[in-house]
């Protein structure tokens, strides 16, 4: 999962997690990232998750309607984000990183698991034991 910490126009740092593409960023309410930052648009800009032939899949990110996108100082239409990117609309930066991988609860599937074999061993013992 794609993970931004956003500063905004006060200083205040925010992480957001992103698993839905494409995923807008801007000052509407509707925006998936909302920023409410001086000279950032009410649709700025988009990140999207796209496949490159025998690349994988890649994020990039590009502006909306009237909104720029720095990515590390540089004016760009479409550019594809690798970790530790920083990306300024109007006076908010977001650095680009990876969300922490989380590990399901397997606490069911192992207590199955361990129930059948102690079923499977007590009954080889039960087949050992009448079998002499």
């Amino acid at each position: 999962m794609l993970q931004l910490h956003v500063t905004d126009d006060r200083g205040a740092v925010t992480t957001f997690e992103a698993s839905v593409f494409p995923l807008t960023i801007g000052r509407s309410p509707q925006a998936g990232i909302r920023i409410a930052a001086a000279g950032v648009f009410e649709n700025h800009a988009q990140i999207d998750l796209a496949d490159v032939e025998s690349q994988g899949q890649r994020f990039f990110i590009q502006p909306v309607g009237q909104g720029h996108v720095l990515v590390n100082g540089e004016v760009v239409t479409s550019k594809r984000l690798v970790l530790g990117d920083e990306i300024s609309l109007g006076a908010a930066r977001m650095v680009v990183s990876l969300a922490p991988a989380r590990q399901p609860r397997l606490g069911f599937h192992e207590a199955v698991v361990w129930g059948l074999l102690l079923l499977v061993v007590t009954v080889e013992a039960v087949v050992i034991h009448f079998a002499q």
